[in-house]
């Protein structure tokens, strides 16, 4: 008999919530919080748990219908793509690889996912798993000195 294993459900997030009715996410659209997240997101200045923290409003916003063309209106499905490929802390390619799957679960979001060389799983859970096609694209990393 196959052993069904439990679902483990992402914590709910303010920005999460926010964005599951219409107004909510016009409300999150009107703010500039957006624009603060991707100024950390891409910014070599932010501190690594301020660009995770970032990334993970993010990918609550973009786990949603609603939510999805926000992320999209300010291009930051690219920059997290790239940041899963090449980031020089392993932690924070973790947090994007698993933050491209909350983008994923939104039939725009997976979409998009594509068309970076990203594969998305086809089942409808709490979180999708995504990875590139070319997965040795995870491995380059830079030489480095302890």
């Amino acid at each position: 008999m196959p052993v069904k294993y439990k679902t483990i459900k992402n914590p709910i997030h303010f920005y999460g919530e926010l964005v599951k009715t219409k107004a909510g996410a016009e409300f999150l659209k009107q703010s500039n919080h957006l624009e603060l997240f991707r100024k950390d997101i891409l910014s070599q200045e932010t501190s690594l748990l301020k660009k995770r923290a970032a990334l993970w409003a993010v990918g609550h916003i973009g786990s949603n219908e609603h939510g999805i063309s926000l992320i999209q209106e300010q291009d930051l499905i690219q920059p997290i793509v790239n940041l899963a490929e090449n980031a020089d802390f392993l932690s924070l390619r973790g947090t994007c690889i698993y933050i491209i799957g909350m983008l994923s679960n939104t039939a725009e979001g997976k979409k998009e996912i594509l068309q970076y060389d990203w594969i998305a799983s086809r089942t409808k859970s709490v979180t999708s798993v995504c990875l590139p096609k070319n997965p040795r694209t995870l491995f380059n990393i830079n030489s480095y000195e302890f």
